[in-house]
Order: structure tokens, then sequence, then C-alpha cells
């Protein structure tokens, strides 16, 4: 039997009622001959034995997936874990080892700045080129060319070389150009990184527009991108885990938070370590209580102490211990979301005041802790939270056997919806704030719906402003029914 050989095909688009997968994997292996010398390339070539002076390497290794019509992909990894090659491999800049590929339709790559343009030519010039690079004829192009000069926005600069082009410059023309050919699939990497927050935005609105009209995306990331149906984590050429976009990043942060954490001897346990040695070995003191806040210290607080007691809940241990992650030297060992008369809650109406209370056990000496939450909507957007180091709470000078119950209040002036929260804690270098190592995180911990509201917004969190205005009236209405209209129009629309 001959073994079959590698492809990577464009087949054309079935009928709709098959609906094959868009992106068809199968076992695909890039492999990479990495040789120590220049020489060793030619003396491999002209060895009569067939003698090996190379060292093989893997970028892909037997990645098999499929990706159907209008799915969002994203593909998280860290660098060098072939995230790249893959997209290459699909794309067809590259040939695959073994394995199978099938494309079926349109494929537009933005994969790396400077890609399928010359720097020699203008920006305008650019834009015909890539259109004959993928079949579209000028006239196909011209009509597309208001659209895309119209997204890029980069003025005049489109009559002048790329080579002079900054970065976000190049990523705006390049992007446009290739979401404005009617893409079937449409592969992006991380170059949309150098743009503006404003570019970033619009390019995020018009994949969603993309995906509405039946668009394939696959895209790499190293942060939250908030949208997608799934995505994949690859680490080493593999898959290492799939699934819903949100469990996945969770997952991928944890990952890389604890490569993050885990420099060589830096004496820290794992997160499995510090579960079950609790507090062990601590000898029984007196227990001296400190309330802290903002304002600092308040020392021996009797009616503070009762109102926010400390509680440790085995069920929060037994339910939270697949989904923390962290070092492990203070731990939240349970977390309450209460409401003013401090019944537990899990669903809120707008405007609500409700407390975050979070108990938490320090298992070993730390000089600084910082703790706090976030909240997160179903794309994944931060949208409410607060954490100690933020607020100058002193929590510092913590030993093994130490309790600590933090409290935040806050109003759910959120949009109705279900939301997340996550609890976090960790170790800020003071004299280095961007040093930070996490002793624990629970992602997506507790959950709250909030119920909908009279009161019309138009965003996903609320932040009341005050509105000062004038009214020049030509119509000379009696100011006693401008005051009656105005009652009525407060009376109405009391929430």
């Amino acid at each position: 039997m001959t073994a079959a050989m590698p492809t990577a095909e464009a087949v054309p688009a079935p009928s709709p009622a098959v609906e094959p997968p868009v992106i068809a994997v199968n076992e695909l292996t890039k492999v990479y001959k990495l040789y120590d010398r220049p020489t060793d390339r030619v003396r491999e070539a002209l060895s009569f034995v067939r003698r090996s002076y190379h060292t093989a390497f893997k970028a892909v290794d037997g990645v098999t997936f499929d990706v159907r019509r209008g799915e969002v992909v994203a593909i998280f990894g860290h660098n060098g874990s072939g995230k790249s090659t893959l997209l290459k491999l699909i794309s067809g800049v590259l040939t695959p080892t073994s394995g199978t590929l099938q494309v079926r339709g349109r494929i537009s790559a933005l994969l790396e700045l400077g890609a399928g343009f010359n720097p020699e030519l203008t920006g305008l010039q650019n834009v015909y080129l890539y259109g004959s690079m993928i079949g579209y004829s000028r006239p196909q192009m011209e009509s597309r060319l208001d659209q895309i000069l119209s997204f890029a926005d980069i003025g005049d600069f489109i009559n002048r070389p790329v080579k002079l082009y900054s970065s976000g410059m190049f990523c705006r023309l390049a992007f446009s150009t290739y979401i404005h050919v009617d893409p079937d699939v449409l592969l992006v990497d991380e170059v949309l990184a150098v743009g503006d927050i404003r570019f970033q935005l619009k390019c995020r609105d018009k994949l969603m527009q993309l995906r509405e009209s039946g668009t394939t995306i696959l895209y790499v990331s190293h942060s939250n991108p908030g949208f997608g149906d799934w995505a994949i984590i690859m680490d080493h050429g593999r898959i290492v885990e799939r699934g819903p976009l949100a469990n996945v990043w969770a997952t991928y942060h944890r990952l890389m938070t604890d490569r993050d954490n885990a420099p060589a001897g830096s004496g820290r346990s794992n997160n499995a370590e510090a579960s079950t040695s609790g507090a062990a070995g601590v000898k029984t003191a007196t227990v001296r209580t400190d309330i802290v806040t903002s304002e600092g210290f308040v020392r021996d607080a009797e009616e503070a102490k009762r109102s926010i007691a400390y509680n440790e809940s085995k069920e929060f241990l037994d339910r939270v211990d697949s989904i923390r992650f962290g070092t492990g030297e203070a731990r939240f060992v349970n977390t309450e979301l209460l409401d003013d008369n401090d019944q537990r809650v899990t669903t809120g109406s707008w405007g609500q005041r409700l407390r975050y209370r979070l108990h938490i056990r320090v298992d070993k000496d730390v000089p600084f802790l910082s703790a706090g939450f976030m909240i997160r909507n179903a794309l994944g957007h931060h949208l409410l939270g607060d954490e100690t180091w933020s607020q100058r709470v002193p929590l510092v000078d913590l030993h093994a056997g130490d309790r600590v119950v933090l409290e935040f209040a806050f109003h759910l002036n959120l949009a109705a919806g279900e939301y997340t929260i996550t609890p976090g804690s960790s170790y800020r270098n003071v004299e280095m704030p961007g040093e930070v190592a996490y002793y624990d995180w629970i992602d997506h911990c507790d959950t709250i719906a909030v119920t909908r509201h009279g009161r019309p917004f138009h965003a996903w969190y609320y932040v009341p402003t005050q509105i000062t205005g004038r009214i020049d009236r030509a119509s000379g209405i009696a100011p006693e029914n401008v005051q009656a209209s105005v009652e009525k129009y407060v009376a109405i629309s009391k929430y």
C-alpha cells in the first residue's frame, strides 16, 4: 500500500446540505531540521551512508481539529508553542511534513507585519498587488477601495511607500485590505496588538460582522480576546487543551502564572502542597485582632471583629479545589456574597448594595499581601473589582496561622445578565509594583445574576453623571405650563 502524501488543498464549497468542516486538520505535523553548523547540511546531503547531522524539531506535532463555517477559534500558547506555524500551515505558506489539511474557500491571512506587501510600493499599489495575488481584477479591487481606505484611515499616506509607515499604519492598511476581499477563512496572528485602542475595538467589531456573515476566523492571542466560540492551548507543538473560550482562557492564565511563579530556588510551594499542609505545626498563641482599612489600623475593635468573623468552609474548599491555582502561602477558605441583611445571594437587583467577603488562611509567612476580586461578564470582560493594594489597606507582616477577613462593599450598577466573580491574593513588591506572584486565584468562583431595571442605560456598567444644560425657548410657553410638564415627567420617570 502506498503511503498518502501530505496535502494542503483548497476544495470547492459543497452544497449546504452537506456542511463539512471549512477547515479539517488531521494529525498535522511540521518538522524542521536543525543543524549545529551550516556545513552539516552539506555533509548530510553528500553522505553515502545517509548519516544524519541534524536534530529534528517538531514545531507542530500531530494536531487534529475541525472548524465549521462561521466559527471563531482562539489559539493560546507561549512563544514557541507552535501557534504561528499552525496558522502558516493552514494558510499554505508552509507545507506540512505529514498529516492532512483541507481548507474550503478563500483564505485571508494576516500573519506578520510585512507579509504580502512590497515595502518599495505605495500603500495603494500594495492594495492592488494583494488583490492580484488572490485572483481579483483591478476593477474588483477598485469597487472595494473606498471601504478599504475608510477603514484603514491613514489619509495621504496611502500614496507613500509602505517602508515609511509605522507598524500601526501598516497594520491598519493590511488588516483593512484582507477583510474587504470577502474571505471565507480569516487567519489573524498577534499583529493587531500594535494598533491603538480605537483601532483594536474597530477591528473587533468588524470581526464580529464577518462572523455573522459566515466567515470562519482563527486568531492567535496572548490576552483574553473576549469573543470566540471555542479555543485551544498549544504547547510544544501539541494541543494540550480545548473547549469553551472562557474555560480555556482560565486554564491558559493559570499555566502562564504558574510558569512565572516557579523560578528556580524560589522556595515557594505549589498549590497541591499548600492544600494539604494547611497550618500544620503552627503553635497556638494569644490572638490579637487588628481591623484594617484604607486609613490604617484600628486596634481590637470588638464590634467590627464580630461583624466580619472568620469562617472556614470545607464545602467551599472541596468545590474550588480543581479550579484554583497559586503558590499557596495565603489561601481563600471561604467567600460570601451578602446583602445588607447578611443573607447570601446569587441574584441582585440593579443598584443594590452588596458585600463580597473573603476569608483567607495564611499558611506560610508573607511580608505583604494584596487581595481582591473582579466581576466579569460572559465575554470575559472585567467590569468591576478592587483590591487592597489599590486602596492602600496595609496587609503586612503576616505569619503562618494568621487569619484575614476582608469585605468589599459595592453597588450592583451592572446591566441585566449573569456575571462571575473571581477572587485573588498575591504578593507585590512594594518597591517594584510590577513584580507580582499569585498566592491564590480562583477563576469564576461565584456567580451573580442581575435582574432588569426600568432605568435605561447603554453600557455594561452604569456610572451616573451630573447633567447641566439650558433650553432657549422660542415658543413663548407659559412658565406654569412648563412646570406642569416637568412634574408630569418626573412622576412617570421614577423607576
